[in-house]
């Protein structure tokens, strides 16, 4: 996941509308094997539950 969205930001569209303001992107992924979903605390860069 944080792979997607470094390949995201690659984009010159998709950097300069995240700049702006006009898009925000979000990491998360949903594990089977545990029932919830886990979300991307960029700062820390670790997934926690939601």
């Amino acid at each position: 996941m944080r792979i997607s969205l470094a390949n995201l930001r690659t984009f010159p569209w998709v950097r300069d509308r995240e700049a702006g303001g006009a898009l925000k992107l979000h990491g998360a992924f949903f594990a089977i094997s545990d029932g919830a979903l886990h979300v991307l605390d960029e700062p820390s860069r670790e997934f926690r539950p939601a």
